[in-house]
């Protein structure tokens, strides 16, 4: 009998009495593929932490509009060029702390290992699902 998990929303684990199956959908195909329960050594959940590029695009364009606003000679440029670049670094700022730090799952197989992204919700029920393969 084979259960089955989602691990995210395109990638699914499901069990048999002998293997783990791990089906991924990739731009509307799906691919399977099996790993023995055997062969399966481990597996951990780790946090990988937000990228900072967001951030320091945000400060390059508050540092960018600054520069526009005390070198142009014309207000029109100056007032409205920096506002926008402003705008923009807000965004960019606001996409940085609305960022969640990633999930990621790693199984460890015959000296290999295969990494996914997890959601948090999942965390539980994934663990629980990965204890009772073995």
């Amino acid at each position: 009998m084979a259960k089955e998990i989602k691990i995210n929303g395109h990638t699914s684990f499901s069990k048999t009495s002998k293997s783990l199956i791990i089906s991924e959908e990739i731009d509307e195909k799906i691919f399977t593929s099996k790993i023995l329960k055997k062969d399966i050594s481990g597996y951990k959940f780790s946090k990988k932490s937000k990228s900072n590029n967001q951030l320091w695009w945000a400060l390059a364009g508050l540092i960018t509009a600054i520069i526009a606003w005390q070198v142009s000679t014309t207000n029109y440029v100056a007032i409205y060029g920096s506002i926008i670049l402003l705008v923009i670094s807000f965004f960019l700022y606001l996409d940085h702390i609305l960022q969640k730090d990633k999930l990621i799952l790693t199984i460890y197989f015959n000296g290999n290992n295969i990494d996914f992204h997890t959601e948090e919700e999942d965390l539980e029920e994934t663990d629980e699902f990965l204890k009772k393969i073995n």
